[in-house]
């Protein structure tokens, strides 16, 4: 079937974050390239660890710029030692 364009929330209180929010995760889109049957076959793993995973991105996201590779290695590791099977 391909490709399709699939939706996440994204709280913007302006029509130009709007507009930024979604040329970000087109690229995101773009890199990423998801396969539905992994994510479907994800999906328990992914909802037992909703919160580790949403915590991750927000400590990801909240670098502003600063030390983001520390975060992102920091984040990796910490998420691996907190997941659960």
């Amino acid at each position: 079937m391909g490709f399709r364009k699939l939706y996440i929330a994204v709280n913007c209180e302006t029509a130009d974050e709007v507009q930024k929010a979604q040329e970000i995760l087109d690229e995101l889109s773009a890199m990423l390239r998801l396969n539905a049957k992994d994510l479907i076959e994800k999906a328990p793993l992914i909802r037992k660890n909703k919160v580790v995973i949403s915590d991750a991105l927000r400590k990801i996201l909240s670098s502003n710029g600063k030390n983001f590779i520390g975060n992102l290695v920091s984040v990796g590791g910490t998420l691996l030692m907190k997941l659960k099977t």
